[in-house]
């Protein structure tokens, strides 16, 4: 795509299936409300937020504010009746909305959108984006994000997925994606590279301040090892455990410990090894003491044998922790191997056990000069600032670009 210039006048509506929604999400609408650009944010209210004026929140929680929202939705259409006349024609011809339950559902999901008018509507979840081509109809852009699991393997494990992907992406008018490695699975299903803008996760690095390493004298030379992330097998903690166990016969004195959950595979596997003097398995954390936890830690460790771009990977090097991570996809677009971090093979506990075994060697002068290496990276490539300025100009991209 070519550049253009920035039109800040835009009109925005990202629907974002959970109010609030990811870091990635929360984060692009404040710095674009920042930016005095109109956002509708759409979706199921989890929790209720506070946002600034300029970012409206049309979203449903229970039956009966469905109702009203409904109800309110349909007085307002008294005014836009070519509008309804059309939302309603597609909503008849669509044969999945057989109940009349499915028929109310649609409309309150839909109708804030058409009552807005927005120029471009951003869909985070691409799983979903069949149910929302219709858009096009009402001269609004499309766009979605390529992201993790929904293009990795979701289109592998599903056909009906697949199917989907290979009849809708054609027709969709961009593809924010997350990564490079996740364009290039983006075009499999005709995502093709000049409807495909790479944008980086953005951190507001004020929230994060860099730490320099010391050596770990005070706690008897133990190395604290942390890895966070959902107990899914493409994380690859099973790999993890078993370099836990050779270390163990090396005689390195280590602590684990795995924020997100368990599985009780991974239960069983630290029971089977001998491990739970070694291993803990946590639940969720808030974000400010996992925050707190990778900055007291000696290593992050991202053993995944699928990944686009991790952000706690990110987060760790923003902090001045050192960060172990697997060459899966996106993050051998972020560590440079011996630069800012340290890259291994997926699925090879024995790799990883080396490398832990290599870094708790190193002089502590050298640990910081990767770590100082890591953030200067972060400062450059991955700035909220940065993120918000290029998905401006990506929104641009669509709406200005001739076919």
């Amino acid at each position: 795509m070519l550049k253009v210039i920035q039109n800040k006048n835009i009109r925005i509506c990202i629907h974002s299936g959970e109010i609030p929604s990811t870091l990635f999400i929360e984060r692009l609408i404040e710095g674009l409300a920042k930016e005095n650009i109109h956002i509708l944010l759409t979706g199921y209210i989890k929790k209720r937020k506070q946002y600034p004026k300029n970012i409206k929140v049309r979203g449903y929680t229970v039956k009966w504010s469905k109702l009203w929202l409904f109800l309110r939705m349909r007085i307002l259409f008294l005014f836009r009746k070519s509008d309804w006349k059309k939302l309603k024609s597609i909503r008849q011809q669509n044969k999945n909305l057989n109940t009349l339950s499915k028929k109310l559902n649609w409309h309150i999901k839909t109708m804030p959108i058409i009552w807005y008018k927005p120029d471009v509507f951003h869909l985070q979840w691409v799983k979903n984006i069949d149910d929302w081509m219709f858009l096009q109809k009402f001269n609004i852009k499309i766009v979605t994000s390529l992201r993790g699991a929904q293009i990795n393997y979701s289109p592998i494990a599903s056909p009906e997925v697949k199917n989907n992907y290979l009849k809708t992406f054609p027709k969709i008018d961009g593809f924010h994606c997350v990564s490079k490695a996740i364009c290039v699975e983006g075009n499999k299903y005709g995502a093709n590279n000049d409807r495909c803008k790479v944008v980086y996760s953005g951190l507001d690095l004020s929230y994060l301040t860099y730490k320099t390493r010391k050596n770990n004298s005070e706690n008897n030379n133990e190395i604290s090892l942390l890895s966070v992330g959902r107990p899914h097998w493409k994380k690859g903690y099973m790999y993890a455990i078993d370099a836990c166990n050779i270390l163990k016969k090396q005689g390195l004195n280590f602590k684990y410990e795995i924020i997100g959950g368990a599985y009780e595979e991974h239960l069983f596997q630290i029971h089977q090894l001998n491990l739970t003097k070694h291993i803990t398995l946590r639940e969720k954390l808030p974000f400010e003491k996992v925050m707190k936890k990778i900055q007291d830690i000696d290593l992050l460790l991202l053993p995944s044998i699928e990944e686009g771009i991790a952000n706690v990977v990110l987060e760790a090097m923003a902090l001045g922790t050192p960060v172990i991570s697997t060459d899966c996809e996106g993050m051998k677009e972020v560590i440079k191997d011996g630069v800012n971090g340290w890259l291994i093979p997926i699925r090879d506990p024995k790799a990883i056990a080396n490398k832990i075994t290599e870094i708790s060697k190193l002089p502590i002068e050298e640990i910081n000069t990767i770590t100082q290496n890591a953030r200067n990276y972060i400062e450059k490539i991955h700035a909220k600032d940065q993120m918000v300025s290029e998905m401006i100009d990506f929104y641009n991209q669509v709406l200005y670009k001739k076919d």
